[in-house]
């Protein structure tokens, strides 16, 4: 088988500038002297010492977006693996591939759990007692896990689809004994660590 807040701070710095007082300017002649005497007189008027605040450029805008909370949503909940019989396996259901092809028991697992392959159909191959052959359950088992069924799983045809298909069915000794089980599965090549479900996926 093959998901700030940001504190602004501004710092201020005050200069106090004491005991100055602006030089007399230098004598002028003509218009000009009336007009720096003007000046002078205006400048003399404040002798006493002053004290000036130095402006600081403005703070920057405060953001309005809020901060980004943790998230308070808990943690999906995975049902819980269990194992069961190959021939009791149902489409939608999504399973692990056992270490051994042999291997009558499959472990299946939620499908946002990793997995290896998904259920599409359990159906029954049509003959006889008497074995085909392997060449001929192969070719039946795989005609009918890639025809309707695979589209209506997936959502797209297999011809137009980028997934895979693979079978379990019985041995010899089973189908001589009149079991002709079949379950399709589907999986993805491009993806070995799958954990979400290929139904409807149109992948």
């Amino acid at each position: 088988m093959a998901y700030a807040v940001v504190t602004l701070a501004t710092a201020v710095a005050v200069t106090v500038l004491a005991g100055c007082q602006k030089p007399e300017p230098p004598t002028v002649s003509g218009t000009a002297a009336s007009s720096a005497s003007a000046t002078s007189s205006s400048s003399s008027a404040s002798s006493q010492p002053t004290s000036e605040a130095a402006t600081s450029s403005p703070p920057p805008p405060k953001s309005t977006r809020p901060p980004t909370q943790p998230s308070t949503r808990p943690p999906a909940h995975l049902a819980k693996a269990k194992r069961i019989y190959w021939e009791d396996l149902r489409p939608g259901m999504c399973i692990r591939n056992p270490s051994s092809a042999s291997a009558k028991f499959i472990t299946v697992v939620d499908c946002k759990a990793t997995h290896d392959d998904e259920v599409t159909l359990r159906a029954l191959l049509t003959g006889t007692r008497k074995w085909p052959g392997d060449d001929a359950v192969d070719a039946s088992a795989q005609a009918k896990c890639q025809a309707d069924a695979f589209a209506s799983y997936v959502g797209v045809p297999f011809e137009q689809s980028r997934l895979e298909t693979d079978y379990a069915t019985t041995d010899r000794a089973g189908w001589s004994a009149g079991d002709h089980r079949l379950i399709c599965l589907v999986y993805d090549p491009n993806d070995s660590s799958l954990a979400r479900s290929l139904r409807g996926s149109h992948l």
